[in-house]
C-alpha cells in the first residue's frame, strides 16, 4: 500500500514554489484517507520532500478511543545542503514499524520544520499540529492541536507484508517425576518475529485445553493445576497483529516411580513339619504414591509353597506359607533345604517394584510322648472383628527340637460381623453442569451387608478440600447432592483444579467401616447466552466504493460469560441488496457492488445493519451497526464534443478566444466536479486554456510558418479518484491559422514548417500546402467581399452611361456638389 499517490507531482509543484512554506518545527498527524493505511503490514519504504536541515521523525500514529497513540517512529538526520530533495528511505527489517488498518502517518522535528506543503486545489483536510515531543508507546489528545485544512504534504509510507511469529523453544518435550515437588510451573515460553516491533503486541494461546496444565499470559509460563503421571501433549499458537499464526506443541512428561519395599528381611527359618497357614515376614512397608498391590512373582525352586496377601485387617502385604500336609506342600528338608521367594509390588501405572525372602527349611527330630498332660486353650485376641466361623485348633507336642502331633480341636465362632460393602463404586467418572441446582440428586451410594438387620451410615472426604462446599451426601441414604453455587468460570479462573472433585465414601454398619471407595465427580461448562455486546451501536465510515473494497474494522466486542466461546457475525442491512458480506469471524464488512450515490445526487447516506453474533450454542445478541457513506470521486469528466475544429487569424492579439470546450461530471460533490483543461502536441505552448475552459492564444503565430495545428484537449479532474487515480477526458482539436481579407486572388502556398524541439516533448511537424479555395472560413469573407466588389463596379458602369446618354445631367450633379455645403 502506498500513501498518499500523487506525491511526485506535489514534489514538482513544491520544489516550484522553492520552499517558502517554512515554518518552527512541530508534530504532524495526518487523518486524511490519502494518509490512512488501509491495510495490515510492515513499513518497508518513506519517501518524503526535505526541505530544511535538521533530524526528522516519520511516525505511525493509531487511534486509541479519543487519542492517538504512537506505535511506531524511524528518525533520519539531513546535516547538508545537497539533502534537501526527495528522500526514498528503505527501512531495515529490525526497524520496520508494524501498522494495522486505520492506522495515520505523522511526523515530528524538533527545530525548523523540514516538511513542506501545498495549498489550493486537490489540497487535503485534517492536518494536525501540535507543539509536544511524543514518546514511543504513549497516548495523546489531539483534540486541542491546530487544525490545518488544504494543505498536501508530501510524505508517503509504502508496506510490505507482515513476516509470521515463531516459537523460539517449541517443539520440545520436558520430563518430571511423581516424586518431585509440584513446581510453580513447568516450562516458560519463548517467542520471536522478524519484525522486532511486533514481539510486544505477540499473543500467545493455549490450544488444547487440560485440568491439568493452563497458561499464565502475565508470566509466559506454562502451570500445573494437577501432577498426575502420564505425557500431556499441549498445543499453543502465537499470533502477531496481522494475525499470522505459528503453532507448536509442548510435551509435558511425569514419569511413574515404582514402588519400594523397604523392610523385606533377607530370609526366615522354618521347620518342615508345619502344617498351619504361617505368617512368614513382617508387614511390608511400600513407598509408593499410588495405589499398588502386591503378590508372588514365583520362588525360586519353582511351585513353593508360599503366597503374597493382606493378613486379616490389615492393608498391608505379608508373605505366608499356605495350609497344608507339609509333605504335599514339598517341604521335605532332605530334598530341599531353602527356597526363595519373588516378592512384586505393582502400583495403578504399571510401575513393578521387586524383592526377595529367603526361607531356610529345617529338619524335625520327633521327640517321644510318655503321656499327654491336660490342657488349656485360651483366646488370643478379642474375638469381635474375626470373620472366621471355625479355627482347628492343632495340638502339638513341643520339645524345642522335635514336634509331635497334632491333635485337632475345632473351635466355632458365633455371632461374626461381616463388613458392609459398597458395590456402585468405584464408576466411571460423573459429570455435573455448572448451575445446577441446590439439592440437586447426582449419586446414590448403594450398600449390601450380609447381616441382616444392620444399617449403615455414611460419610465422604473430598480433594481439594473445597469439595464440601459443592457436594455432600446423606449420612443416613448415601444420597450425593449438590451442596453450593456452581459456577465453572470462577472456578477455572480461581484455580483450574477445582473443576474436578475427588469424593472418598466410607459406609459403616455400626460397628466396622466398610473399605473407602472413589467417586470422581467433574464440573462441566454450560454454554451460557451472551450479555450483550460491548456498545449498543458501531458506526464505520465508507465510501461507494467498489466490488472487494474492505471497510474500517468495527471492532466488535461481546459480553460472554462462557471462557472459550466464539462468536460468529452476520449483518442483515435495510435495503442491502447483497451489496455488503460480512466476514463471520472478524465482522469486517466487504463491498460486493458499488454503492453509487451519483444518479440519486446524494452526498452522503446511511445504512443502517443490525448485526447479529451467535455463539457456539446457537445464542445470540445483537447491536446496531450505522454504514456512513459518502460520496466519491468515481466519475471523470466528459467533454461536450468528441472532437474540435478551431481558426484564428494569423495576426490576432495574444489572449485572443479560439473556442470554448465544456466538460461535465456526473459526481455529486462540488469538489469532485472541479476539473481543468490542458492542451498537448506540437506547439501547445502558443495556445493555452483558462480556468474558464476556454481555449486562447498564448503567443504570437506571426512568422512561426505553420498554419494548422493538430492538438489532443484533455480535461482532468482536480480531485484523484476514489482509488488514488486521474480521472480525465481527452478530444482532438484542430485549431487553423487564417490570414486577414485581401483584394489580390487567393493562390495556392507551400511553406516549409520547421521542426519542432524533441527536447521540449513535442513531435515532429512537417510542411504544410494550404489551399485558401478548401478553407471555408476564408470563403466566407471572400465571397460576400467579392460580391459587393461586382455591386460597386456595376453602380459605378450605370453612372458612366447616364453620364454620356445626358451631359446635363452629369453637369448639373457636378454643380449641386461643388455648391454643397460640407
Amino acid at each position: 500500500m502506498d500513501i498518499p499517490r500523487g506525491i511526485p507531482v506535489l514534489v514538482k509543484d513544491l520544489r516550484r514554489e522553492k520552499r517558502r512554506k517554512i515554518t518552527r518545527g512541530y508534530s504532524y498527524l495526518t487523518t486524511d484517507s490519502s494518509y490512512t493505511f488501509d491495510c495490515c503490514g510492515v513499513v518497508t519504504t518513506w519517501e518524503v520532500l526535505i526541505q530544511a536541515e535538521g533530524t526528522i521523525k516519520l511516525q505511525v500514529w493509531r487511534p486509541a478511543g479519543t487519542q492517538y497513540r504512537l506505535v511506531g517512529e524511524n528518525s533520519y538526520n539531513f546535516n547538508t545542503a545537497d539533502q534537501l530533495t526527495v528522500q526514498t528511505l528503505n527501512v531495515a527489517v529490525g526497524s520496520q514499524v508494524s501498522v494495522q488498518v486505520n492506522d495515520h502517518i505523522g511526523w515530528t522535528t524538533a527545530g525548523m520544520d523540514m516538511v513542506p506543503y501545498q495549498s489550493g486545489a486537490g489540497s487535503v483536510n485534517g492536518n494536525l499540529r501540535q507543539s509536544i515531543s511524543p514518546s514511543l508507546g504513549s497516548s495523546y489528545d489531539w483534540s486541542s492541536a491546530s487544525s490545518i485544512n488544504g494543505r498536501t504534504y508530501p510524505v508517503r509510507a509504502t508496506t510490505g507484508p507482515n513476516s509470521p511469529p515463531s516459537f523460539t523453544n517449541l517443539d520440545n518435550t520436558v520430563t518430571f517425576s511423581d516424586q518431585d515437588a509440584q513446581p510453580a510451573s513447568v516450562y516458560t515460553l519463548s517467542v520471536t518475529d522478524p519484525n522486532l516491533r511486533d514481539i510486544t503486541s505477540l499473543i500467545i494461546k493455549q490450544l488444547t485445553q487440560t485440568s491439568s496444565f493452563s497458561y499464565t499470559n502475565a508470566t509466559k509460563t506454562v502451570v500445573p493445576s494437577m501432577w498426575n503421571v502420564g505425557t500431556y501433549d499441549i498445543q499453543f499458537t502465537v499470533e502477531d497483529p496481522c494475525g499470522n499464526v505459528a503453532t507448536n506443541t509442548l510435551t509435558v512428561v511425569i514419569e511413574n516411580t515404582v514402588p519400594d519395599i523397604t523392610n523385606l528381611p533377607d530370609s526366615t527359618d522354618l521347620f518342615e513339619s508345619t502344617y498351619e497357614e504361617k505368617k512368614l515376614s513382617p508387614d511390608l512397608v511400600v513407598q509408593d504414591l499410588h495405589t499398588y498391590s502386591c503378590s508372588m512373582a514365583g520362588t525360586s525352586p519353582s511351585n513353593g509353597p508360599f503366597t503374597v496377601k493382606k493378613p486379616s485387617g490389615s492393608n498391608s502385604y505379608a508373605v505366608f506359607l499356605r495350609a497344608g500336609d507339609p509333605i504335599s506342600k514339598g517341604l521335605i528338608y532332605s530334598q530341599n533345604s531353602q527356597w526363595t521367594v519373588h516378592v512384586a509390588c505393582t502400583d495403578e501405572h504399571g510401575g513393578v517394584g521387586t524383592g526377595d525372602f529367603t526361607v531356610n527349611l529345617r529338619e524335625d527330630q520327633p521327640p517321644t510322648i510318655d503321656n499327654l498332660p491336660d490342657g488349656v486353650v485360651e483366646a488370643t485376641e478379642n474375638l469381635r472383628d474375626h470373620k472366621v466361623e471355625s479355627y482347628d485348633v492343632y495340638v502339638y507336642v513341643n520339645d524345642t527340637k522335635n514336634v509331635v502331633g497334632p491333635k485337632v480341636l475345632t473351635i466355632h465362632i458365633d455371632d461374626i460381623n461381616h463388613l458392609p460393602v459398597i458395590t456402585n463404586l468405584p464408576t466411571s467418572t460423573i459429570s455435573v453442569n455448572e448451575n445446577t441446582a441446590i439439592d440437586t440428586q447426582v449419586f446414590k451410594v448403594n450398600v449390601s451387608d450380609l447381616n441382616p438387620g444392620d444399617t449403615s451410615t455414611f460419610t465422604a472426604t473430598y480433594s481439594p478440600g473445597e469439595g464440601e462446599n459443592y457436594f455432600t451426601i446423606d449420612p443416613n441414604t448415601g444420597i450425593v447432592t449438590v451442596n453450593g453455587d456452581i459456577d465453572y468460570e470462577a472456578l477455572y479462573q480461581n484455580n483450574p483444579r477445582m473443576l474436578s472433585f475427588g469424593m472418598t465414601v466410607t459406609a459403616n454398619d455400626g460397628r466396622e467401616n466398610s473399605e473407602s471407595k472413589y467417586l470422581q465427580i467433574n464440573i462441566a461448562d454450560v454454554n451460557e447466552p451472551q450479555t450483550s455486546f460491548a456498545k449498543p451501536v458501531y458506526r464505520i465510515p465508507a465510501g461507494e466504493g467498489w466490488h472487494g473494497r474492505v471497510l474500517a474494522n468495527p471492532f466488535f466486542e461481546v459480553i460472554d460469560p462462557d471462557l472459550f466461546d466464539q462468536q460468529a457475525y452476520t449483518a442483515s442491512c435495510i435495503n442491502n441488496n447483497g451489496r455488503f458480506i460480512m466476514d463471520n469471524r472478524t465482522g469486517i464488512i466487504t463491498q460486493a457492488t458499488e454503492y453509487d450515490l451519483d444518479e440519486p445526487g446524494q452526498e452522503s447516506k446511511n445504512i443502517f445493519c443490525r448485526t447479529t453474533a451467535t455463539d457456539k450454542a446457537g445464542h445470540t445478541v445483537t447491536a446496531s451497526l450505522w454504514i456512513e457513506l459518502e460520496e466519491e470521486n468515481d466519475n471523470p469528466p466528459v467533454l461536450n464534443k468528441e472532437d474540435y475544429d478551431f481558426s484564428v487569424q494569423r495576426y490576432a492579439a495574444v489572449r485572443t478566444t479560439i473556442g470554448t470546450p465544456r466538460a461535465t461530471d456526473e459526481d455529486v460533490k462540488t469538489e469532485h466536479k472541479e476539473s481543468v483543461m490542458s492542451l498537448t502536441g506540437p506547439y501547445a505552448d502558443y495556445f493555452g486554456v483558462d480556468d474558464a475552459g476556454n481555449v486562447y492564444l498564448a503567443k504570437s503565430v506571426v512568422g512561426l510558418g505553420v498554419t494548422r495545428f493538430d492538438l489532443t484537449l484533455t480535461a482532468t479532474n482536480v480531485k484523484l479518484s476514489n482509488r488514488n487515480t486521474t480521472l480525465s477526458d481527452s478530444a482532438p482539436v484542430t485549431i487553423v491559422i487564417i490570414d486577414p481579407p485581401s483584394t489580390t486572388p487567393p493562390v495556392v502556398v507551400t511553406t516549409p514548417v520547421p521542426t519542432a524541439d524533441s527536447g521540449s516533448g513535442n513531435n515532429n511537424v512537417t510542411p504544410t500546402d494550404y489551399n485558401p479555395w478548401d478553407d471555408d472560413e476564408f470563403l466566407a469573407w471572400f465571397i460576400p467581399a467579392m460580391i459587393l466588389l461586382a455591386f460597386m463596379l456595376c453602380l459605378l458602369l450605370y453612372i458612366l452611361y447616364r453620364c454620356c446618354r445626358n451631359p446635363g445631367l452629369c453637369q448639373n450633379m457636378c454643380n449641386h456638389l461643388r455648391n454643397a455645403k460640407w
